[in-house]
């Protein structure tokens, strides 16, 4: 499986879901941005647990160096995000596709999407509790 087809399918499965609950108000931006923050949370996630692993912060620490690796990785990763899932509509050649999908399918998509969502959230505040202590 590619990596533009899964970004594609995590985009579609997050635009469903929220037309679902909220309507078709601004659902491109909402999809992509909670495709955005799952994203980011996940190679928050990933710094952290290294930063335990190893026993030192490969965050920077202060407020300018944080500010910087934040805003660099979210820049970076809605770049990606919006070349391979939004760019000239890249997702649309994958519509079909998803929609042929089985109602079962379907559904274990959204459960895996939504986990994922939570998961990504809760490991990165978990993980920044645990960097929190460890020494500067």
């Amino acid at each position: 499986m590619r990596p533009r087809k899964i970004f594609a399918f995590a985009f579609w499965e997050f635009r469903r879901i929220l037309a679902a609950i909220a309507g078709d108000t601004l659902l491109d931006f909402r999809a992509m941005s909670l495709l955005v923050f799952t994203q980011a949370c996940l190679l928050l996630s990933a710094f952290e647990f290294g930063s335990v692993m190893l026993g030192y912060r490969l965050i920077p620490v202060g407020q300018p160096g944080v500010t910087a690796f934040v805003l660099f990785w979210t820049v970076t990763i809605t770049a990606v995000n919006l070349y391979a899932v939004s760019y000239k509509n890249h997702w649309k050649q994958y519509e079909r596709e998803f929609n042929a999908y089985s109602a079962f399918i379907k559904n274990i998509g959204c459960f895996v999407i939504v986990l994922l969502l939570g998961l990504a959230g809760t490991t990165a505040i978990w993980l920044t509790a645990a960097v929190k202590a460890l020494p500067l």
